[in-house]
């Protein structure tokens, strides 16, 4: 599960990093239902997603994965992807006892990644993507060199982003993953053999002059030296530090136990929230940084521990008191041959009595577990239930726990009298931006402890200070975003997007059991406002609730919450006649999609439980959820679709979010499921031809792209860069596959391509319909806007002398210019991630 906020902060996430959108390793039947929790998951938190698919040394293993991708990259809405990543930390292959020398010149030395990479830009620009940033992950080992690591039959990170910033331009995002904890320059204390607090004291702040804001100091320098340009988009893929060691650390600091310490580790963490994101040097700040991880992952089968948080089943933080509980259990029943036999949330085997109890922890509707005595290889059968109303018989001694709240105690600095509060139920996730892979498998709550651990933004930085529990209720009360995050008394309700599993399934089930079969929505509705004052010790997932100022003590679901006659249950079970209104769903960001409560949602309906928390928060209006007609008020910030400006049907356009580089038309034959229809998500007759993998639907003379000439997705490349069309071109040659399509266009005569001599327009190249020789420069092709505006063929304009215009930007004759402006945003915002890396 991925989780709304960082732990021990109460800070949003916005965005989440996926290596791969699934593992051959995986199970098949899982696969949807995994990818339509990860869709709700994005919809509901308005969150982007980073993806990547794998490079490795088996190429029909990277076609599978990279298939698995575009899959999951249709169901995404565009809005929710931030950027495509093409491998990952591909440089360090060299250094891997399982990778042969044949892989890695297969790799480098013959093209491979290049020309995977390139074909899988182009594919995702065919799906709508054309202004997405692509990029691939190095690590800081990659920024060793002039400007960057280049080695022959090593690894060629220099010739790679040459290529992928002529080909690309400003689209392409440098990306590196920045580690001050596997840094091998790092020694020990002088004089000893284990100690090393000059290294820790180097490598885990984050001033101008510390380990990681110089790294990126550096990456900034080099970035200008290859580009010309100061300000292309820089993002740290990973970044973060182990306790306890990592598997994977090789260093001399291995001896030397301070270095994985979890003080150290904590040090680092909290200067990481604190940090302002300057460099120094006058350098622009990166624009995107993750944390790696939430959870503690495998790396090439080494156990590293970078998470916040330990394992999957963990519900406690690494950085807690160590006699934090989000809740008490005590013996209900037992030892005795008796067991919980009402309705089973999970059934199934734990590692366990530990086990047993974190998921009935992590189990919002959980409140009883059974636990049978050992059985084998370390397993307990374990089985949790809501209620324990019905005592079972059965052969073996079962001990039944009941899950209770901690109740904590504040007190207030101004008066030191005590004050009785209940938790507020958090769930433990990343501060603004969270990496997570499809392997993660629970939910994680925040924690608080004795000295709580209190967030405050400031401008864009995220202060961590530690408090006594005196400080703790000031804190709280103040103006300013400072939250001490506090004992959970739920776990989170957000939607699974890991590999389903008996206790995925059962989670499900809870949500089926728990609904009642809804009446019809009503035709009129309460007085109401905004959900603002209901004051529930635990909001409750079922059913919803809303602030109606009408209400009197003995209406229908009024006082629902105990305190508050205003506090009004609707929308589902006794309550279906009182209508929610949209604001009853709770979303921790605002979606772009449109919703509304609709009492009839079941579980596995199109659009129905959006907020993963109320199966009846529905999606509406907007694609994947064209087909469910929104109600007359409808929340998300997008605003109804029907209130939008209007558009003329009879024009018959398709309508992209990002404009594709793919030629595309109005086809009156196309329906869902032919290839190429649906090319919008909007629109069944809108179809992409021609361009792969469309190669085999053609296109109107409209629309079509010239035979035989370079083809370019999008008119920033062409004026980048010199080309021409080379029947000589091999792959491997420098500057061939030039638009990723054909063998035979070329780079030529500039920049890391100036060995490459251009020809003449009087020279050779490829013949156009008409037979005549192609001149190399601005003669790309760009697609049209629609069907109604014909497709623009850029041609260089020749004068009566030998010239020729060449590249947009070096000429002497006038020619059209397309410029394709990508605009990145400067979010100073991070993440974290989770599982095996490759």
């Amino acid at each position: 599960v991925v989780a709304d906020e960082w732990p021990n902060a109460k800070q949003p996430m916005s965005s989440i990093r996926l290596f791969k959108a699934w593992s051959a390793q995986w199970t098949d039947l899982e696969r949807e239902a995994s990818w339509t929790n990860l869709v709700n998951y994005a919809s509901h938190s308005g969150a982007k997603v980073f993806i990547g698919t794998p490079v490795t040394c088996d190429e029909a293993e990277d076609a599978q994965a990279w298939a698995w991708t575009k899959q999951l990259l249709q169901k995404l809405h565009p809005d929710n992807i931030m950027g495509l990543a093409v491998g990952n930390e591909l440089e360090l292959l060299q250094f891997k006892d399982s990778v042969s020398a044949s892989c890695v010149n297969n790799i480098w030395e013959d093209g491979y990644l290049w020309r995977h990479f390139r074909e899988v830009v182009t594919e995702f620009n065919a799906l709508g993507f054309g202004a997405v940033p692509v990029t691939s992950v190095f690590t800081g080992m990659g920024l060793g060199g002039n400007p960057f690591y280049e080695l022959p039959n090593k690894a060629r990170v220099n010739s790679f982003l040459a290529n992928a910033t002529s080909a690309y331009g400003s689209r392409y995002a440098f990306m590196w993953n920045l580690y001050p904890y596997f840094d091998p320059s790092m020694p020990l204390d002088q004089g000893t053999t284990d100690q090393c607090e000059g290294a820790i004291a180097a490598a885990s702040c984050w001033g101008p002059t510390c380990a990681v804001p110089a790294s990126m100091r550096s990456a900034r320098r080099k970035m200008e030296q290859l580009t010309g340009a100061n300000d292309r988009t820089l993002w740290i893929g990973e970044t973060g530090w182990s306790s306890p060691r990592a598997g994977s650390l090789t260093t001399i600091l291995k001896a030397c136990p301070a270095w994985s310490s979890m003080e150290t580790f904590r040090n680092f963490y909290k200067g990481f929230l604190e940090w302002d994101l300057e460099i120094g040097g006058g350098y622009k700040p990166p624009d995107h940084i993750f944390w790696f991880t939430m959870r503690d992952a495998q790396n090439f089968g080494e156990g590293e521990h970078f998470g916040l948080i330990a394992t999957c089943d963990e519900p406690l933080c690494k950085i807690r008191s160590d006699d934090f509980a989000p809740f008490e259990f005590t013996l209900y029943n037992g030892p005795a041959k008796k067991f919980c036999a009402d309705a089973a949330l999970y059934d199934d085997w734990a590692y366990g009595e530990e086990s047993c109890r974190n998921k009935c922890t992590l189990d919002d509707d959980c409140g009883y577990y059974s636990i049978w005595p050992l059985s084998h290889d370390g397993l307990h059968w374990c089985r949790l239930t809501k209620t324990c109303n019905t005592l079972a018989v059965t052969d073996l001694d079962v001990s039944v726990y009941s899950k209770q709240v901690v109740q904590t105690t504040l007190e207030p600095a101004s008066t030191g009298s005590t004050t009785s509060e209940m938790p507020t139920p958090t769930t433990a996730s990343a501060e603004t931006t969270t990496t997570q892979t499809a392997t993660d498998s629970a939910t994680r709550l925040a924690e608080t402890t004795t000295e709580t651990i209190t967030l405050t933004a400031t401008g864009t930085a995220t202060t961590l200070t530690e408090t006594t529990t005196e400080t703790t209720t000031e804190a709280a009360a103040s103006t300013s975003t400072s939250i001490a995050d506090s004992p959970s008394t739920q776990a989170p309700t957000d939607p699974t997007i890991t590999i389903p599993s008996a206790q995925t399934t059962r989670t499900a089930e809870t949500f089926t059991q728990a609904s009642t079969t809804a009446e019809p929505l009503p035709t009129t509705q309460p007085n109401l406002t905004t959900i603002s004052a209901c004051a529930f010790d635990v909001d409750p997932p079922f059913p919803g609730f809303l602030w109606d100022p009408s209400c009197e003590m003995g209406m229908l679901g009024c006082d629902a919450d105990g305190k508050n006659v205003q506090c009004r249950f609707c929308g589902a079970g006794d309550y279906a006649e009182v209508l929610c209104p949209p604001s009853s769903c709770h979303f921790p960001n605002e979606p772009f999609v449109p919703y509304f409560w609709d009492s009839s949602c079941k579980m596995g309906q199109l659009g129905c439980w959006a907020d993963g928390v109320h199966e009846q928060c529905r999606f509406c209006g907007d694609h994947p959820y064209t087909n469910v007609t929104c109600a007359d008020v409808v929340g998300g910030q997008r605003g109804h679709p029907d209130a939008r400006p209007a558009k003329d049907d009879g024009l018959k356009e398709c309508t992209f979010v990002n404009e594709p580089f793919v030629p595309y038309y109005w086809d009156h034959e196309c329906s869902a499921g032919k290839l190429g229809c649906l090319a919008d998500g909007v629109h069944e007759q809108c179809r992409f031809c021609e361009q792969r993998p469309f190669e085999d639907v053609p296109c109107p003379a409209s629309v079509a792209p010239p035979k035989n000439r370079c083809t370019f997705g999008g008119s920033e490349r062409a004026t980048l860069n010199l080309y021409f069309w080379d029947e000589n071109c091999t792959m491997g040659d420098l500057g061939c596959w030039a638009d990723g399509l054909h063998r035979q266009c070329r780079f030529c005569g500039s920049g890391p391509y100036h060995d490459v001599p251009c020809p003449t327009a009087r020279m050779t190249g490829a013949a156009d319909s008409e037979g005549a020789a192609q001149p190399i420069g601005d003669n790309s092709y760009t697609s049209a806007k629609s069907q109604e505006k014909p497709a623009m063929d850029i041609q260089a304009a020749t004068g009566g002398d030998d010239e020729v215009l060449m590249s947009g930007v070096d000429a002497k004759h006038s020619s059209v210019c397309w410029l394709v402006v990508l605009a990145a945003s400067l979010l100073c915002i991070r993440s974290s991630q989770g599982t095996q890396r490759n």
